[in-house]
């Protein structure tokens, strides 16, 4: 019938290992559980099967049925590449990208909110407003402190000058 089956015997009775179909597919078994089923267009792994990498499992990537997940328990986790986009499930949204010598752009549905660039040396570039809650500061200059403070406390805003020199409004 074009199926070769290789089975093992163990506690009694024989264990599915290895089923090969002509012109088809293959399946490898553990404990008479299939694992792995190899199909025209690769390999396909159950839900909440998953791949290990590494003598300790360092590396794992995995489907849980409802979400996926790969995870890194050595080191650093590293994806290299002179452009790295990450998408919505549909890829119809972006939500990050990465450019070699460029900038990285952040995304919120869909519309670009933050991005790094060159321009004047290299800084950033938002997108639409800046919310900062309550008791948040922004501190700009090179003391530990902040050369220069802006913040609400919950009932007043404040701008203050804790730096050297002249704090300037110019018009």
């Amino acid at each position: 019938n074009g199926q070769l089956e290789i089975s093992n015997y163990a506690s009694g009775s024989y264990e599915k290992n290895i089923e090969c179909n002509g012109n088809g597919n293959v399946e490898l078994y553990y404990d008479n559980v299939k694992q792995i089923n190899t199909t025209s267009t690769g390999v396909a792994l159950g839900d909440s099967k998953r791949i290990d990498f590494g003598d300790g499992a360092d590396l794992q990537i995995y489907s849980a049925g409802t979400g996926a997940k790969i995870h890194c328990s050595t080191g650093v986790l590293e994806l290299e590449g002179d452009s790295v986009q990450i998408w919505n499930h549909a890829a119809d949204e972006a939500q990050a990208k990465f450019t070699a010598n460029g900038s990285v752009e952040l995304y919120y549905d869909n519309s670009k909110k933050f991005e790094t660039t060159s321009a004047s040396g290299g800084g950033i570039k938002v997108f639409n407003d800046i919310l900062i809650p309550d008791d948040g500061v922004i501190r700009l200059g090179d003391a530990s402190g902040g050369d220069l403070k802006i913040f609400h406390n919950g009932s007043h805003s404040y701008i203050r000058d804790a730096g050297t020199g002249t704090l300037r409004i110019e018009a």
